[in-house]
Order: structure tokens, then sequence, then C-alpha cells
């Protein structure tokens, strides 16, 4: 077989094991319910609420990426020199049957090396985030009659215990 015939063969078995595990790897139908609850987060959003006991306002944006395989936000506080600002990343692996978030934010690479993981229940999507430090929860539930959002977080102590660490609740913006 020529150098030519081989290379042909090669870029199609190529093209072949790409294609196959495409086709496996993400079995999702975009209408199933987890796709349907993260499609509640599209648009644009004012957070309102406390972090460790400290007033915050958040100008939140969401939307699809990365070919509808995540809902990305983009959260920033509203203060006129903002002290914090998030991408997240919701996902949802159905192999695993569950929610994979990537939370990436101006405490740099450190803290966003660690997923978070949760599966949801009705309307109610709780994420762990087991940090080197203690375990994180947030969790996310989506209040259908009011189209608004919550967010409570608590975090572990070093003595095992629950402490909060936020609440905060999501409006839609008006447009």
């Amino acid at each position: 077989m020529s150098a030519a015939k081989h290379l042909i063969v090669y870029v199609w078995l190529c093209f072949a094991c790409v294609t196959g595990y495409s086709q496996t790897s993400d079995s999702c139908n975009r209408t199933n319910i987890e796709f349907q609850f993260l499609q509640k987060w599209v648009g644009e959003w004012v957070g309102v609420g406390n972090i460790t006991g400290e007033p915050v306002v958040y100008a939140v944006n969401a939307h699809w990426v990365l070919d509808s395989q995540f809902i990305a936000l983009h959260l920033v506080d509203t203060a006129a020199v903002p002290a914090y600002e998030a991408n997240i990343y919701f996902g949802f692996d159905c192999n695993a049957h569950q929610f994979i978030v990537h939370w990436i934010d101006n405490f740099g690479p450190a803290f966003s090396q660690t997923l978070g993981y949760g599966h949801l229940t009705g309307n109610i999507l709780p994420l762990t985030f087991n940090y080197p430090d203690g375990a994180f929860l947030n969790t996310f539930t989506y209040h259908s009659s009011s189209d608004t959002w919550t967010s409570v977080s608590t975090f572990q102590t070093a003595e095992k215990q629950w402490a909060s660490f936020g609440d905060i609740t999501f409006t839609k913006k008006s447009n």
C-alpha cells in the first residue's frame, strides 16, 4: 500500500473514531428536564442578598455556550469598583446523570480548580464543591411562581459544622 493510501486510511479511521465518540459521549436529549431547568437561567438578572453577612448586588447575564453544552452565567457585583466577578458554567453529564459546575472567579485558579456536582430534585439543585479546606454547598432553587432563583450557600468549618455563607435572590431584569 502506498504512503498516500496509508494516510487516507489513517485520516478516515481518525474521523470515524471522533465521529463515533461524539455520537456516544453526549446522549442527552436537549428537551430533558435538566436542560429545561438550565434554560430558565437564560436572560439578564439582578441578584440581591448577602455574602458573609455583607449586602451584595450582582448583575448577571446567562446564555448557552459551547454548542449548548453549558449555561454560562457572568456575574459581577454592581459596585463602582467591582470586588467580585465570576463566570459560572452549569452543565449536565447525561452519562453520569449529574450536574457539573465550573465556578471561575477573580479569587484565581486555586479556588477555581474544584468542580461542583449535584442532582436535581424538582426545582432544587444542591451543588457540592469539595475544596481542600472543606466542603461548600450551594443550593440553587428556581421559583416558578415568581420567575426568580435563590442561591443559599453554606460551608463546612474546621470542626465539621455547617455555617452560613450567603443568600441571594435573583430577579429577571425587565426589558
